[in-house]
């Protein structure tokens, strides 16, 4: 499973070539998801058109991604407080074998900082989780991918 809040970041662009390479290894395809927040002004079921459209297009482009590495990805988008939580359910629903999530470069008092749905994933996955802040060259993408996910028993 791959949360996608955005491919202007190249941590993201990278987290969804990883993952369509590591899914390509296995022979499986992918879930692609992003989270619409809903503020606590709303009701959980708001329909927000413009956000939902926004996430849409952004789960299309990283579909296209998968399609030019030729994995087949499933999309959703889901609608939720906060992602983390979400996140963490969605993969326990969907029995997913590993998350694949990109950071960015967050800074707080000059110190590298997780954002707060990377630290929730991180703590709450039901699975691994890879967590990717790039950008990275090319052949280091391979390698990663060729590498493979540690194995758990």
């Amino acid at each position: 499973m791959v949360p996608v809040a955005g491919l202007d970041r190249p941590s993201a662009q990278d987290a969804v070539r990883l993952a369509c390479r590591l899914a390509r290894r296995q022979r499986v395809g992918l879930l692609l998801v992003t989270v619409v927040e809903v503020g606590r002004s709303q009701p959980l079921s708001a329909i927000l058109e413009g956000d939902i459209a926004r996430a849409e297009a952004l789960l299309g482009a990283a579909a296209e991604l998968a399609r030019l590495e030729d994995v087949s990805a499933r999309t959703a988008v889901l609608q939720a407080r906060q992602a983390g939580p979400v996140l963490v359910d969605e993969a326990a629903r969907q029995q997913a074998d590993l998350l694949v999530l990109g950071v960015g470069d967050c800074r707080r008092l000059g110190t590298f900082a997780l954002g707060e749905t990377a630290s929730y994933v991180l703590a709450n996955a039901p699975c691994p989780v890879i967590l990717l802040r790039g950008p990275l060259p090319p052949e280091s993408l391979s390698a990663l991918a060729e590498a493979g996910p540690p194995a758990y028993e």
